[in-house]
């Protein structure tokens, strides 16, 4: 089945929304597992969410952190955040991409064949894109056209979180930047990272 789903865009369109709208937490990434061995109190630790997508880590996180601070810089994945949270007070979504300094940059975000929107993916860089793609998807270079979108860049260290004891970062080739950007952040002993690495 999932050879299948891989194999063809539109395969996949249709198992990703059956998924989100139907399935909804039932899956996560497997590398969210790793979480369970950190020593959290979900009475008071806090965790924050880089790359939060369409909700796929907040779903894991929500019921193991007193609260989760989501990060999507791509609107149409924001403002379907919003509307799924809208009556969690335990999660809070901001639409900013993360950086090492306050700015406004463009964001790719691609297509297939120009009608298809490949949404769970978006990126500085178009060849990030494309790699991310491709390791789930049979999709060609060719095949993908990008829409540019420009979105506000802020530093984490901007943001005043207590208690925060897990970052999750995944930034599609921006992974640098957002950790020169959280130095403030990064100096907390009791802080652990899950990137994924780009």
């Amino acid at each position: 089945l999932e050879k299948l789903v891989k194999s063809n865009v539109i395969f996949y369109k249709i198992a990703f929304e059956i998924k989100e709208k139907i399935l909804g937490s039932l899956f996560h990434e497997e590398d969210l597992d790793g979480i369970k061995y950190l020593k959290v109190d979900k009475t008071t630790h806090t965790c924050i969410d880089i790359g939060a997508n369409v909700g796929q880590t907040i779903e894991y996180l929500k019921t193991r952190f007193k609260k989760v601070y989501a990060f999507e810089p791509n609107i149409q994945n924001y403002n379907y955040l919003k509307k799924k949270y809208k009556r969690n007070n335990k999660i809070a979504v901001f639409n900013y991409a993360l950086g090492e300094k306050k700015e406004k940059k463009n964001l790719f975000i691609p297509y297939w064949k120009n009608f298809i929107c490949l949404h769970n993916t978006a990126s500085f860089f178009k060849d990030e894109c494309y790699s991310t793609l491709k390791e789930f998807l049979n999709i060609d270079r060719s095949s993908l056209s990008f829409k540019k979108t420009i979105v506000n860049v802020e530093k984490l260290d901007k943001f005043n979180f207590n208690n925060v004891s897990l970052i999750k970062i995944d930034a599609e080739g921006s992974e640098k930047s957002i950790l020169i950007g959280m130095k403030k952040y990064l100096k907390s002993s009791n802080l652990s990272l899950l990137i994924e690495n780009s």
